[in-house]
């Protein structure tokens, strides 16, 4: 799978309502959930913050590309 097959007009979330990188996140997993690209999200939120705890995955200017390994 590659990162542009699922960058589709579904996926992307304009404007947010999220105001820290933590609600951004639930935001985005709860959105992502609700037009079924996503089956669950509580561990993947959680892997998520554990790898933002490592390193951010913030590309700048309020974009951001988290992931879990």
């Amino acid at each position: 799978m590659k990162l542009r097959d699922k960058l589709i007009e579904e996926t992307i979330l304009v404007p947010m309502q999220a105001t820290s990188k933590e609600s951004a996140n639930k935001e985005l997993l709860t959105h992502l959930k609700s037009i079924d690209i996503l089956s669950a999200t509580v561990q993947l939120f959680a892997n998520i913050i554990e790898q933002e705890n490592i390193l951010t995955t913030s590309a700048g200017r309020g974009i951001a590309y988290p992931h879990s390994t």
